[in-house]
């Protein structure tokens, strides 16, 4: 799922009742759309990468409108 502000993945996470990272969130906090942005993409890489490292036979992405972001995901992590 793109992260692109604090407030879009806090809002997302209680809908799923998941809990948010807490580095993620101290990141995001002060950060500009474009910080945010690139921090947001940053952690879904680098999450992408831990999965499929230990095994995960691939990903499933919640791309939310947003096809762009789910593209770069895809080929940053050479999918």
């Amino acid at each position: 799922m793109p992260i692109n502000n604090l407030k879009h993945v806090v809002r997302m996470a209680e809908m799923s009742g998941a809990e948010v990272p807490l580095e993620l969130l101290r990141a995001l906090e002060d950060a500009d759309v474009s910080e945010a942005r690139k921090i947001g993409m940053d952690f879904v890489v680098s999450l992408g990468e831990r999965l499929l490292e230990v095994g995960a036979p691939g990903l499933h992405l919640f791309s939310l409108n947003q096809g762009q972001a789910a593209a770069e995901l895809t080929t940053r992590l050479g999918l």
